[in-house]
C-alpha cells in the first residue's frame, strides 16, 4: 500500500516534471498535510468513540461480485480486532442506517444457511481472508466502514488506508488544495503511471 512518502514523491514529480511554470519548490510538510485532508475527505475518516485514539473510521464504497455466494473484495486492509470488529458496519451505500449482520466465520450452520432463524429477513456477512460473503444477495453498491489508522497520525513510511485505485484521486486532491490549476483525471491517472512505471524499472 502507498505511503505518504511515496505519495509525496510522486507528487513532486508530477508537478515538476508537468506543471512547474514558475520553478517553485513544494514544501513537502504542505503536501503532507493536504495529502491528510485529502484522504479524511475522500473516505469520510471519522473518530472511534471510546477506542484507541490511533484508529479511525473511514468508509470505502465496493461494486459487489459473485461466485458461489455474493461478495466484494476489500482493497484496504481494516485493524486486526477479535471478532473481525475492524468490519465496522457494512450497508447498502447510501443506507447507513440499514446494516447487514455480521457472522462469525465458524458459525457454519448460519453460513450454510441450516439457522436461517437466527438472521431470518436479514443479510447475513462473513469474512473469508480479504473477501465480505453474504448470505443472500445484495446490492450491486455496498458500503463499508472499515477501522483503519487514523490517516492524521500515521508515520510517513507506514501504509495509508487508501486503495490503490484511489491513489490518483488523492494526487488530484492535493493539487487543487494546493493551487496548481486543473488537471484531468484521465490526463493525471497517464502521467501518474507513467512516473511509478519509471521509479520500478530503477
Amino acid at each position: 500500500m502507498v505511503t505518504l512518502n511515496i505519495l509525496t514523491e510522486q507528487i513532486n514529480r508530477l508537478y515538476s516534471r508537468y506543471l512547474d511554470k514558475d520553478n517553485r519548490k513544494l514544501d513537502n510538510r504542505e503536501v503532507k498535510l493536504h495529502a491528510s485532508q485529502v484522504i479524511n475527505t475522500l473516505f469520510k475518516i471519522e473518530a472511534v468513540n471510546g477506542f484507541d485514539p490511533e484508529n479511525a473510521i473511514g468508509t470505502y464504497d465496493f461494486t459487489r461480485e459473485e461466485d458461489e455466494t455474493f461478495y466484494i473484495q476489500l482493497t484496504v486492509s481494516p485493524i486486526l480486532l477479535p471478532k473481525n470488529q475492524g468490519i465496522h458496519r457494512v450497508y447498502k451505500k447510501g443506507c447507513p442506517w440499514e446494516p447487514y449482520v455480521p457472522i462469525r466465520s465458524g458459525d457454519f450452520d448460519i453460513i450454510q444457511g441450516t439457522a436461517t432463524e437466527y438472521i431470518e429477513g436479514h443479510v447475513g456477512y462473513y469474512m473469508d481472508g480479504m473477501k465480505i460473503r453474504f448470505t443472500k444477495q445484495v446490492p450491486e453498491q455496498i458500503s463499508v466502514k472499515l477501522i483503519v489508522n487514523d490517516p492524521s497520525k500515521i508515520g510517513d513510511d507506514e501504509p495509508l488506508p487508501v486503495p490503490r485505485d484511489m491513489e490518483s484521486r488523492v494526487i488530484e486532491g492535493v493539487f487543487q488544495l494546493l493551487g496548481m490549476g486543473q488537471i484531468s483525471q484521465a490526463e493525471l491517472n497517464s502521467k501518474n503511471e507513467r512516473v511509478i512505471s519509471n521509479e520500478r524499472e530503477r
